[in-house]
């Protein structure tokens, strides 16, 4: 997940690492459901202006669209920023940010059919991956994640 905005956008302009405070005055877009299990779930939301979507591909509609900021994953936003529609932000409160990938089961068991391929899948996927700008231990966490999987 990477923070970005449209280049049109106002937050396109300013210097980073963003303060929270820049961020609570601009229109965050945030995905979320309508279930009661999300109800006052707060992560990752900086802004005192939200618009909340459903899904991921009408936000990156609006986000495309200049109407504010949010975090998008890699995969749906990197073509975005390479044409220059898109900028990634720098946030200092996300500096370091990483995300762990673990694969889980049970003690003493072998993974199935479509819990290898799925291990073998992630392990070329991310032997090819390249960190997105600021992401800090991208390439430990991946080297982990690889060694981690190889032992089963």
């Amino acid at each position: 997940m990477v923070p970005v905005v449209a280049t049109n956008h106002p937050l396109a302009s300013e210097a980073g690492p963003l303060s929270r405070e820049v961020l609570e005055q601009q229109t965050q877009l945030v995905v979320t459901d309508r279930s009661s299990l999300t109800l006052n779930l707060k992560g990752g939301i900086y802004s005192t202006r939200i618009w909340r979507f459903a899904d991921f591909s009408t936000r990156l509609d609006y986000l495309l669209g200049g109407f504010g900021w949010c975090h998008m994953p890699w995969h749906m936003v990197r073509e975005h920023i390479e044409a220059g529609r898109l900028k990634q932000l720098q946030i200092s409160q996300s500096e370091g940010l990483t995300m762990a990938v673990h694969v889980v089961r049970h003690k003493g068991t072998r993974l199935g059919p479509a819990s290898r391929w799925l291990v073998d899948d992630l392990k070329k996927r991310l032997a090819d991956w390249k960190p997105c700008e600021g992401s800090a231990n991208a390439e430990e966490t991946a080297r982990a994640f690889l060694e981690t999987a190889e032992r089963g």
